[in-house]
Parts: structure tokens; sequence; C-alpha cells
């Protein structure tokens, strides 16, 4: 999912409704950022992978898409389950793409090559699709690294698990 389609989504609820879906601010080395400015100040924003978005508005997303199918495609999260199944294939390898650790098939805070600013979220994440050498088995993105994805299995009470690692892992 990336800010541009997130952000089709938001737009197109009526005006009352956007602020209980826009993304929320998220902690960025100890402090709370509003992530709408910082993004949209990055270039080709809409490439990057939503971020700040909870387990509930992914679920009210994902409503959305299946009604704007037209009933052609059901959109939910994953289970852990699932997830892992996509991301490690049949075989359970040890990472999407094999057994062995590529820092060039990942985004994660040990894989950059230069700096990177918590504060400038362009030098942080990456557009999505942007390694596609770090696909699953099944062709899926950014299953590693770059940033988590939800689950809807939960650990505790509206405790959910996030699956894939982030950059700051």
């Amino acid at each position: 999912l990336t800010f541009g389609e997130y952000e089709t989504f938001c737009l197109a609820l009526p005006e009352d409704q956007r602020g209980e879906v826009a993304p929320r601010s998220m902690i960025l080395a100890g402090q709370w950022v509003e992530l709408w400015p910082y993004v949209k100040g990055i270039p080709e924003w809409r490439t990057y992978p939503a971020t700040g978005v909870s387990v509930d508005q992914a679920e009210v997303y994902a409503q959305w898409r299946t009604a704007t199918s037209g009933g052609a495609f059901r959109y939910r999260l994953p289970t852990e389950a699932e997830w892992e199944f996509a991301a490690r294939g049949a075989d359970g390898r040890a990472y999407p793409w094999g057994e062995r650790f590529d820092r060039e098939r990942c985004n994660m805070a040990k894989t950059k090559q230069h700096q990177f600013h918590l504060f400038r979220l362009d030098t942080c994440f990456e557009p999505v699709g942007g390694r596609p050498a770090g696909r699953s088995v099944f062709g899926c993105y950014e299953m590693a690294g770059n940033v988590s994805e939800w689950t809807t299995t939960s650990r505790t009470e509206r405790s959910y698990l996030a699956k894939g690692g982030s950059f700051i892992s």
C-alpha cells in the first residue's frame, strides 16, 4: 500500500470522515511527528509505503478497496501464518529471496550506504518495489525491511502483530 493509494482512499471519503482515517502521528527518534507534512515534501511521495496507519484504519481501507472493486475482489489483512507463507514460501526460507542475508535485497538501517536521518523519511524508507531482487517466491515486495505490515493475529486484546521488520529493524 503506497501513500498515493492511501491518499486516494482518504479523498474518496466525505470530508468529515477523512480525519478518522488519515495517517496518524508516529514516533521518530523518540518524538511524535505528523506524517503528511513530511511525506508530501518527498519527491515521488506517492510511491512510498503508507506508514502511520493503524490496524483499524487498514481494515477500513481494505473494506473500501473491496467495495470499489465492485465485489470482484475481497481485500483484507493477512493472518500471521498467511503473511509468513507469503514471505517465506512453502520451503520456509530464512529470507524472502533465500537462505542468506543480502543487503542489496532489503531496506534496513544496516543496509544503507549513506547517512540517514530519521526526520527525513526519504532517507529511511524507499519507494515500494524499489528492490525487486528481494521479492518473495510469490512476488511480494518488501517482506523484509522498509516498513512493517499489520496482520490480524493478536497477541493480546487490541495488540496486533506486525511482520516484516521495518527500516529500523
